[in-house]
C-alpha cells in the first residue's frame, strides 16, 4: 500500500478501469460505482479510486436545518492532505433507482469494508515516539499515512472574537512566533487552528491580525503552504489543537471520541464540541465544532473509524 494513502487519487475520468465504466447512465457525470474491485467516486473529469482494503467506513448525514431533504454519505478513506479524508456521495450520486435509500448504499459500502478491513499501520515503517509525531505536524513535514480534518471557520460571534485572532494568526507564517508561544496571553487566546502553527507565526502579524481574519474568512488565504490545523490523525497517534495548546496522543491513551456540548464562558449557551475521551472517560480536550469544516457526526466518524483499525491492528 505505499504510504497508506490512495494511490489512485484526482486521477482523470478518462483513466478509469473497464469496471468503473460499467453500466453507467449516459448523463451522470458524478457518480458512485461498486464493485469486487473496490469503490470509483466520480465528480466531473476527476475520479478517485478505493480499493475495498482502504475504506474505513461510512458516515451518513441526515440534514435536519436544511433545505435539502435526502442525506449524504460519507465514504471513509485515507487520502494524501489537504484531501479531506472522505468522498462525499449525495443522493443523485447513486443510480436512478437507488437514490431514495442513502442508508441502503451505506450499509452496502460498510458490509465491503468489513471483509476487507483497512489496516493503519500497513504503512511499513516505525511508529514515532508521541514528541516527534507532534514536532512534525507543528512543522508541516509529511507523516506517511497521516490524514487532515479540513479546518471550519470557527466560532463567530464576539464572545469568540479571541478564536478568530487564533485562526487569523494559523494563516500566516512568521519568524518569532515562539517567543509568542511562550507567553499567557498566547496560552489563553489562540484557537486551536494557531495553536498548531504558533511556532511559525511572527510577532509582526498581531498588528494586522483584524485584517487577515477578514481576509481568511472571505477564503483569500485558501492554498497557503502553510495550512492550519486542528485535528491530524496518524499510525502513530493523533494530534490535536485544543484552544489552549496542542497536545499529540499516541492510540494506547485515547479511548475514544465523542461529540458533546459544552459553555465557552460563563452564561453562554451551550455549543457542540468534538472530545477526546481518555483512561476512565476523562476529557483530555474539547474543540468547538465550527473549528471543523464538516458536520460533527462526520468528523467524530472518521476519528473513531481511524482509531478503531489502528488500535486493531
Amino acid at each position: 500500500m505505499g504510504d497508506g494513502w490512495l494511490e489512485s487519487d484526482g486521477i482523470s475520468a478518462r483513466d478509469l478501469p473497464e469496471w468503473a465504466r460499467k453500466d453507467a447512465e449516459p448523463t451522470a457525470s458524478a457518480r458512485i460505482v461498486l464493485s469486487e474491485h473496490g469503490l470509483a467516486w466520480i465528480d466531473g473529469r476527476r475520479a478517485v479510486i478505493a480499493p475495498w482494503s482502504q475504506v474505513l467506513g461510512v458516515v451518513v448525514h441526515d440534514p435536519s436545518d436544511s433545505a435539502e431533504p435526502r442525506p449524504t454519505a460519507y465514504v471513509l478513506v485515507p487520502r494524501r492532505p489537504p484531501s479531506a479524508p472522505w468522498l462525499e456521495v449525495p443522493a443523485g450520486y447513486l443510480p436512478r433507482d437507488e437514490r431514495e435509500d442513502v442508508h441502503a448504499f451505506a450499509a452496502r459500502v460498510m458490509a465491503r469494508s468489513r471483509q476487507n478491513a483497512y489496516r493503519v499501520v500497513a504503512v511499513k515503517r516505525p511508529l514515532l515516539p508521541r514528541s516527534e509525531l507532534v514536532r512534525r505536524v507543528v512543522a508541516h513535514e509529511p507523516i506517511p499515512g497521516a490524514v487532515e480534518v479540513p479546518v471550519g471557520r470557527g466560532p463567530t460571534d464576539e464572545g469568540h472574537a479571541r478564536l478568530d485572532i487564533g485562526a487569523a494568526l494559523g494563516t500566516v507564517g512568521g519568524g518569532v512566533g515562539g517567543a509568542l508561544a511562550g507567553s499567557a496571553w498566547l496560552a489563553t487566546s489562540l484557537g486551536p487552528m494557531g495553536i498548531l502553527v504558533a511556532a511559525t507565526v511572527g510577532a509582526a502579524v498581531v498588528g494586522g491580525v483584524v485584517t487577515y481574519r477578514d481576509r481568511w474568512r472571505r477564503g483569500a488565504l485558501a492554498g497557503r503552504t502553510t495550512r492550519p490545523r486542528v485535528l491530524v490523525l496518524a499510525p502513530d497517534g493523533c494530534v490535536v489543537g485544543f484552544p489552549d495548546r496542542v497536545r499529540g496522543f499516541s492510540w494506547d491513551e485515547v479511548t475514544r471520541f465523542v461529540a458533546g456540548t459544552y459553555q465557552p464562558f460563563v452564561d453562554a449557551e451551550s455549543r457542540q464540541c468534538l472530545e477526546v475521551r481518555v483512561a476512565d472517560d476523562a476529557v483530555a480536550g474539547r474543540i468547538d465544532a465550527t473549528w471543523f469544516d464538516g458536520p460533527l457526526e462526520l468528523i467524530v466518524g472518521i476519528a473513531e473509524a481511524y482509531r478503531r483499525r489502528a488500535t486493531e491492528a
